[in-house]
């Protein structure tokens, strides 16, 4: 039973008995080998006690013993925080291939591309491939929709020369928006991202016309009535 041996694990890692823990990760290994919550948790060990190199090839021993899509994505995690962004991608597009529905390996991709790379490197169109792929795979995900719409409403501050197109940032998000919501009519996150959309180019009106469709939609939405009362 894995949790019996997750859990004593974790119980001698928070007292500091690092070495204790290892070796029932080990025992647990035995009794689990093709275990992603045993492979994970001692890779997780390895790496909050900055043994990168171990955690590096437990995460490795994973994807060929108890390949998931979280081991992927736990696996890009680590080279990611080590800034090795090239092997983070690379990590993402080997998941893909075996776990093309799987959102968040998407998000990350995009995210790494527009976000985690120095701004004169950063690639906008290979993170937005990243969310057009996910958002084909995936097209009921509101946090996909989100993050795509919020890539091409900043897009214009990845270059200098394009600052002027900040206007058509917004309207190519709110196009997106849109669609989404077409796609996804009964989804309050939807409707809220488009809101504050509109708050933040400063379209006070648009907002408050888009508050009350979002409320004829969805009229018990908490996250919605909150905003409204906000």
């Amino acid at each position: 039973t894995e949790i019996f041996w997750l859990l004593r694990a974790k119980e001698r890692w928070l007292t500091g008995d690092v070495d204790v823990a290892r070796e029932i990760l080990t025992e647990a290994f035995a009794a689990n080998p093709d275990s992603e919550e045993v492979w994970l948790a001692a890779s997780k060990l390895e790496w909050e006690n900055a043994e990168i190199e171990r955690a590096r090839v437990l995460l490795q021993r994973a994807r060929e013993r108890a390949p998931s899509s979280r081991v992927y994505m736990k696996s890009a995690i680590l080279e990611r925080d080590e800034k090795q962004f090239d092997a983070a991608l690379r990590l993402i597009e080997a998941g893909l291939k075996s776990y093309p529905k799987s959102p968040k390996l998407y998000m990350m991709g995009g995210q790494i591309c527009s976000d985690s790379l120095p701004k004169e490197k950063a690639n906008l169109e290979r993170a937005r491939k990243f969310y057009q792929r996910g958002l084909q795979q995936c097209p009921n995900n509101a946090v996909l929709w989100t993050l795509a719409s919020r890539l091409e409403e900043r897009a214009s501050t990845f270059d200098s020369a394009r600052s002027a197109d900040a206007a058509s940032g917004a309207t190519k998000a709110r196009s997106l928006l849109e669609l989404a919501r077409l796609k996804n009519p009964k989804s309050p996150e939807l409707w809220l991202e488009a809101i504050r959309l509109e708050r933040r180019n400063g379209n006070q009106k648009l907002a408050e016309s888009l508050m009350a469709k979002a409320l004829q939609e969805n009229p018990s939405s908490g996250a919605l009535l909150a905003e409204s009362i906000l």
